[in-house]
């Protein structure tokens, strides 16, 4: 289960970062219609995101749409770039 953090009115507080949201929020709202963007970057922070919420089907698109692109992780800066071509 998610950690709930509740404010002074009691309201449900998600400390997570807004720009993301809004993928997990259209997620949900129609899980068909819903697919992951071209950035490898923003991929890798949705996974997170997947993760944390425990949305499997959506870090199961996440996964194959960085599995679907020629790329190499960055571990010093974090960072997906696609490979080039040899």
């Amino acid at each position: 289960s998610l950690p709930l953090k509740r404010d002074v009115s009691e309201s449900v507080f998600i400390d997570r970062d807004g720009n993301h949201f809004g993928h997990v929020l259209n997620y949900l709202r129609d899980q068909a219609a819903w697919t992951p963007p071209s950035n490898p970057d923003m991929l890798a922070a949705l996974r997170n995101e997947a993760r944390y919420f425990i949305l499997p089907g959506m870090e199961s698109q996440i996964e194959a749409a960085l599995s679907g692109m020629r790329q190499h992780f960055c571990v010093q800066c974090q960072k997906y770039f696609k490979a080039e071509d040899n």
